[in-house]
């Protein structure tokens, strides 16, 4: 990346010898290090969470075409669909009685005692009269 050669920084060296002197040129050498170690770990982690958005990204975009394709699909069965043409009254409604022959189910009897629905007791009144 930068192209440091040995000799460039045997040259750096020396000249951090004579300005800090040999006392606290460990010291330097040891902050400097650690500033390195901490620029490197937070370059890392920004890398990191920036391929992670980016896989996130193109896993929402494959999605997006995914159901583009789905509707499209949808649409296509939708068209090719026949149609009926609408024509005369729509078919009566069967009556319960007559549901029930086709069903092969008995109507539902009740036992003269049982106590029946209001409706059916005005009816019942009504056929009476």
């Amino acid at each position: 990346m930068f192209e440091i050669g040995f000799s460039e920084l045997l040259l750096v060296g020396v000249i951090a010898l004579l300005v800090f002197g040999p006392d606290k040129l460990p010291g330097l050498a040891r902050n400097v290090g650690l500033w390195v170690g901490r620029v490197k770990r937070m370059v890392n982690t920004v890398q990191t969470e920036f391929h992670r958005e980016i896989a996130k990204a193109d896993e929402l975009k494959r999605l997006v075409e995914e159901q583009q394709k789905i509707l499209e699909r949808h649409v296509t069965l939708e068209d090719d669909k026949p149609t009926v043409p609408v024509t005369g009254k729509p078919a009566a409604l069967p009556s319960s009685e007559s549901a029930a022959k086709e069903t092969n189910a008995s109507p539902s009897v009740t036992a003269p005692d049982a106590p029946q629905p209001a409706a059916v007791r005005i009816n019942e009144a009504e056929k009476t009269q």
